[in-house]
């Protein structure tokens, strides 16, 4: 197994029991923001660098990709043109992932902007009615390893897209309620237009719960906040 990158995703992935024809590919584009056409091309040519036969890729993109197309912004786009072309030239494994939650990587993320603006008290915008999917780094690690390595066919499993994504989707408002109640500060607040993104279930990780490949239940949240803010 080759894991590629050095962000959250690839350190913990290097630890995994993932097959030795297995290419992690966790070393993209990590700022949702991004506007750079260079770097999403940077990224398209490091997955077709790591293209091998026999080899079977694993690409992660992200939950985004389910909002309507005329709300795209280009790092979505992006990420549905990477789907596009590792599905379509059966390069491998697609994983569409929410929020992952863990120890270091990129502090724009929500969760560490969350908690980083609690702590410092700045101002949280908040979309109406936002909802948004976590998952720990832990269980996407476990999940995709599990997937792989099950007695689900590989020939099932490869030249694929998957969800992995949890039952619950939280409202912003209660994970910064969450958040502010672990630090004991109270967090500033603004609010602002509709939100529009709305993760559906996946069916695959229902049935891994079921299973019990990872835990969760009631306690997720406060579990992953008590655990990484």
């Amino acid at each position: 197994m080759l894991v590629v990158g050095n962000g959250l995703l690839a350190n913990k992935f290097r630890s995994s029991n993932l097959p030795e024809d297995t290419i992690v590919i966790a070393s993209g584009i990590s700022n949702s923001s991004e506007l750079r056409q260079s770097e999403f091309n940077r990224e398209k040519e490091l997955v077709l660098s790591y293209a091998e036969v026999g080899k079977v890729l694993i690409y992660f993109s992200s939950c985004s990709v389910e909002l309507s197309e005329k709300m795209w912004t280009p790092y979505i786009r992006h990420k549905y043109e990477m789907e596009s072309l590792i599905i379509s030239n059966k390069l491998g494994l697609v994983y569409r992932l929410p929020n992952v939650v863990g120890f270091g990587g990129n502090d724009k993320t929500m969760f560490n902007f969350f908690c980083s603006a609690i702590r410092n008290e700045k101002e949280i915008f908040v979309r109406k009615n936002a909802k948004r999917s976590l998952i720990d780094v832990d269980d996407v690690v476990t999940l995709v390893e599990y997937l792989v390595t099950s007695n689900m066919s590989r020939k099932e499993l490869s030249y694929d897209l998957m969800r992995v994504v949890l039952p619950t989707q939280y409202s912003v408002i209660e994970i910064i309620n969450v958040i502010q109640a672990h630090y004991g500060k109270k967090a500033i607040t603004s609010m602002g237009e509709i939100d529009f993104l709305d993760v559906a279930k996946s069916y695959v990780v229902e049935d891994c719960i079921k299973k019990q490949v990872i835990k969760f239940d009631h306690t997720y949240l406060s579990r992953l906040v008590k655990k990484y803010a």
